[in-house]
């Protein structure tokens, strides 16, 4: 069941990367994995907490004025950037290349994706609680000649992968 409705340019790695990075979430439910969001709540918490602190900033400003509030607006400006600063850390450092992040009972799956620059190899980081292996693959190997991932092709290609893991 492939989510595509468009062909992709198959000289673009980018774009063979994204197709079949939107496709592993779907293999991976499959196999009786629950997505797990805990990233995702992290993100947006810090996210929102971050504005809160803008939202502050500025109040204080504009109702009570900057004199009068000027070491509180300056709590709030460093509380902003320390949100900010660990907003991009979970991104940079935690989250790149993180794919999918699932639970199965008590083992975590989490699948990073990564494709060298112009070239088309499809490397996969596979990692949990019984450790981390990566597999390569070729992108022609489930992409058809008109731009069109094939599924069932992929779906194996990363079950393979997966089952390694669990050996």
């Amino acid at each position: 069941m492939s989510l595509q409705t468009k062909a992709v340019n198959l000289y673009s790695s980018s774009d063979l990367k994204t197709t079949s990075d939107d496709h592993v979430a779907s293999v991976v439910q499959k196999l009786g994995y629950k997505p797990d969001y805990s990233h995702e709540y992290l993100r947006l918490t810090l996210g929102y907490l971050a504005v809160a602190a803008a939202g502050a900033t500025f109040y204080m400003d504009y109702y009570v004025g900057f004199v009068q509030m000027q070491t509180y607006i300056a709590i709030a400006v460093a509380v902003y950037g320390v949100l900010t600063f660990a907003y991009n850390v979970l991104l940079w450092y935690v989250e790149r290349g993180l794919v999918v992040k699932a639970k199965k009972g008590d083992d975590i799956l989490t699948i990073r994706t990564n494709t060298p620059k112009a070239t088309p190899v499809y490397k996969v980081t596979i990692g949990s609680s019984k450790g981390t292996h990566t597999v390569e693959g070729q992108f022609n190997d489930w992409f058809d000649p008109y731009g069109f991932i094939v599924y069932p092709k992929f779906e194996a290609f990363l079950t393979e992968a997966i089952s390694k893991k669990q050996k």
